[in-house]
């Protein structure tokens, strides 16, 4: 009303700009995540030796950048494929991107092979992208982390200092943002009540598909993630093997799937909800495999070697050893599998069982229909339901974890 009568109209939040805003923000946690790890890993001695001879801030430029600089471009690698391969936000802000055309060429010939071609390009530049950035990665996943830069506290630039908080101020405004706007967009809990009745089955069809991706999962990545640990020759190309999916667009993986399962001997598997849990698997399954093998590069083989000796049974030294060692990274892998998997749109578009669909699915329909109340009632319903879990999943790994250390 007071827009109105002020003659205000609203933001027109669209095009490319909104489209790169909005991508940055979305994606900038693997950069920061990936940073950060490349800071802990770094030797703190070899800063302190730096100061001795230089001023914090030569030391930082000079010394820890360059440090860190393949864990940093391992995150600008992800977030640029990341980006490349998206097209649900660039399609709701009106760009039309390489992408989405997959979607309508399939639409319009139901030719894999064609679609396969079509995509080669994206494929090829994505392809060489992740390999690139295999050195920054592999790096990330030691043992050791000595957790800080600097054993005395930095005397570094005010405007440096500024910077750092501009930039930590704006990941907290980009986690609040969300909460905020839907809050404001939501008239009363009715309207909440009356979203979830009206996508029930969605939600419950969404946790079922994420429940089951999540359980298949383990043992795929654990599996991986041993092999991994323990092979010696071409390690290089199973790093690769296990990341590459993360250059696949998701459209081509549904494609896949119905390419391999649209045949009248698998009509039992292609029309059921088996066709999403095993897109999101293939999607996720290297998320898992990954953090996995980073909770295994933490563990001291030692426990393992100490185990045959006190527990010869295999039965009891898995039940009673390994499984609640490797119970905390499991966990975690689950979890991340999980809630990618509630939030995947592009695969399960395409497999989705007839008069099935994701909450995901049901919130992107809504967003082209403009029913924005509706919209913002059930994203806030989704947002809840993920932090719901993650904190009851790090209850349990924290639960895990003393009963480890004991």
């Amino acid at each position: 009303m007071a827009a109105k009568k002020l003659s205000l109209t609203p933001l027109n939040f669209r095009g490319f700009f909104a489209t790169w805003w909005v991508e940055t923000m979305v994606f900038a946690h693997v950069a920061l995540v990936l940073s950060l790890i490349g800071f802990e890993s770094i030797d703190s001695l070899v800063i302190d030796s730096a100061r001795v001879l230089k001023d914090d801030l030569a030391a930082f430029v000079k010394v820890a950048i360059p440090l860190t600089f393949p864990q940093i471009f391992s995150g600008w690698s992800f977030i640029f494929v990341f980006s490349l391969l998206n097209f649900s936000i660039p399609s709701l802000l009106l760009v039309q991107t390489y992408p989405l055309e997959i979607f309508s060429l399939f639409s319009a010939n139901n030719n894999p092979v064609e679609v396969f071609f079509f995509t080669l390009p994206l494929l090829i530049v994505a392809f060489l992208i992740i390999y690139l950035a295999l050195q920054g990665l592999r790096s990330s996943f030691t043992r050791n982390r000595y957790r800080t830069v600097w054993n005395v506290q930095p005397d570094l630039p005010e405007w440096l200092n500024l910077l750092f908080l501009s930039a930590i101020t704006l990941v907290a405004i980009q986690i609040i943002l969300p909460f905020v706007t839907l809050s404001a967009s939501i008239k009363s809990v009715q309207t909440i009540l009356s979203a979830v009745s009206l996508a029930h089955r969605e939600i419950f069809f969404t946790l079922y598909i994420s429940f089951l991706t999540s359980i298949f999962c383990i043992p795929l990545a654990l599996a991986t993630a041993l092999h991994l640990k323990n092979i010696r020759r071409g390690k290089l190309m199973w790093w690769f093997l296990i990341i590459a999916p993360f250059a696949i667009p998701p459209q081509l993986t549904g494609i896949g799937l119905i390419g391999i399962w649209n045949h009248p001997m698998l009509s039992s598997v292609y029309g059921s909800l088996m066709m999403p849990v095993m897109g999101n698997l293939a999607r996720f399954l290297p998320v898992a495999t990954l953090v996995t093998y980073a909770w295994l590069t933490n563990i001291d083989p030692v426990l393992f070697e100490a185990s045959l000796i006190h527990q010869p049974s295999l039965l009891g030294r898995t039940i009673k050893i390994n499984a609640p060692i490797l119970a905390p990274g499991l966990i975690a892998s689950s979890v991340f599998v999980f809630i990618l998997s509630s939030g995947e749109l592009a695969t399960t578009l395409l497999v989705v069982p007839p008069g099935k669909s994701t909450l995901t699915i049901k919130i992107y329909n809504y967003l082209h229909y403009g029913t924005s109340e509706t919209v913002a009632a059930l994203s806030f319903v989704m947002i809840w339901i993920v932090l719901s879990l993650i904190v009851i999943f790090s209850l349990l790994i924290k639960r895990c974890k003393y009963m480890w250390s004991k």
